[in-house]
C-alpha cells in the first residue's frame, strides 16, 4: 500500500515536472524601451571596492601590448584569463584567472606551480 503511495506521488511529481517544463507563455509584442544609465561615480567606486578578488598572477608587464599578448596565450590555452588592477608602479597584472572564492584561486595556484611547473602567484585584491 505505501508502495504504491509512493509511486502514485512519484509519478504525479513527474507529471507536475514535465508539465512545468512545457509551458509557454505569449506575451505578444513588446516595444522597444531606451534606458539610458549612469553610475554615480561615488556608487561605482564602492561597488568596486566591496568585492574582494583572489588571483594567480601569470605576470606583470609595463607594455600593454606585452600584458595583451599573454593575455591572449593565456585564453588560447583555455585559461579564464583576465586583467587585474593596475599595481602601485603602473604595471599590468595578467591573471590565469581571478575568483571571488579564495579555495578556488589557491587550487588553480597550487596546479599551476606544481603540476605544471610554471611561475605564477597569488594576489588578494580587497
Amino acid at each position: 500500500m505505501a508502495s504504491e503511495k509512493a509511486k502514485a506521488t512519484e509519478m504525479a511529481q513527474k507529471k507536475i515536472k514535465s508539465n512545468v517544463q512545457k509551458a509557454t507563455f505569449d506575451l505578444g509584442a513588446l516595444d522597444q524601451v531606451d534606458l539610458n544609465l549612469e553610475a554615480l561615480p561615488e556608487v561605482a567606486e564602492q561597488a568596486v571596492m566591496t568585492t574582494p578578488y583572489f588571483s594567480v598572477i601569470a605576470g606583470s608587464y609595463r607594455s600593454i601590448d606585452n600584458a595583451e599578448k599573454k593575455l591572449a596565450q593565456l585564453k588560447a590555452n583555455g585559461y579564464d584569463a583576465a586583467f587585474t588592477e593596475i599595481n602601485p608602479e603602473g604595471l599590468h597584472r595578467v591573471a590565469y584567472g581571478r575568483f571571488t572564492s579564495k579555495r578556488k584561486a589557491l587550487n588553480l595556484h597550487n596546479f599551476i606551480r606544481f603540476s605544471l611547473q610554471e611561475e605564477a602567484w597569488y594576489l588578494e585584491e580587497k
